[in-house]
Order: structure tokens, then C-alpha cells, then sequence
């Protein structure tokens, strides 16, 4: 009776483990906002500076080697939130949440 107690924890543990690998659906939604808020004070920034067409397509340019770094380094993550939203409708739903909940908190700091 011991042995098959320590079995089921033993089954338990690992399937909480193997459930809780992985971003959250919030984390997702953490990894989107980043983009999000990177090319939006970019283009702040630019209508700030009151430029016009050339001069913004010109400062855009120059930020594209921060757009290129910052996408690397959501790729990957991403890519893992892109997997689970496609595997579980409900943790679809849950980043969406989260990524409205961002968005309006983002809304009101600026």
C-alpha cells in the first residue's frame, strides 16, 4: 500500500510538473506588450519630434536594429505562446485577457 501511495505522488508531481512548463497565458501576454510598447514610443517619440514622412521613415530605419534585437528576443517565447494558445482554447482566452488587462494598464500610465 505504501508503494502505490508513493507511485500516485510520484505520478501527481510529475503531472504538475509537465503542466506548469511553459509561460504563462499572462507571461505571453507580457511578451506581446514589450513589442507593443517599443513600436508605440517609437512612434510617440517620432511625432514628438514633428517630423515629417522622410525624417520618420528615416528615424524608423534607425530603430530597426532595436526592432531586430527585441524581436530575437521574443521569438522563441512567442513561439511557445503561439503552441499553447493553438493546443488550449482556454489559455487562448486567458493571454487575451491578460493582454487587454496590459494594454488598458499601458493606456493609463501614458
Amino acid at each position: 500500500m505504501k508503494k502505490i501511495k508513493q507511485i500516485l505522488a510520484t505520478c501527481i508531481a510529475s503531472l504538475f510538473l509537465l503542466t506548469s512548463c511553459g509561460p504563462s497565458a499572462c507571461d505571453c501576454a507580457d511578451y506581446a506588450m514589450e513589442g507593443l510598447t517599443f513600436m508605440a514610443e517609437v512612434m510617440a517619440e517620432a511625432e514628438e519630434e514633428e517630423m515629417d514622412m522622410d525624417e520618420r521613415m528615416e528615424f524608423m530605419e534607425e530603430k530597426e536594429d532595436e526592432f531586430k534585437v527585441l524581436e530575437k528576443k521574443l521569438k522563441d517565447k512567442m513561439e511557445k505562446c503561439e503552441d499553447l494558445a493553438d493546443e488550449d482554447e482556454d489559455f487562448e482566452d486567458e493571454m487575451e485577457d491578460c493582454l487587454e488587462e496590459r494594454m488598458e494598464e499601458w493606456e493609463e500610465e501614458n
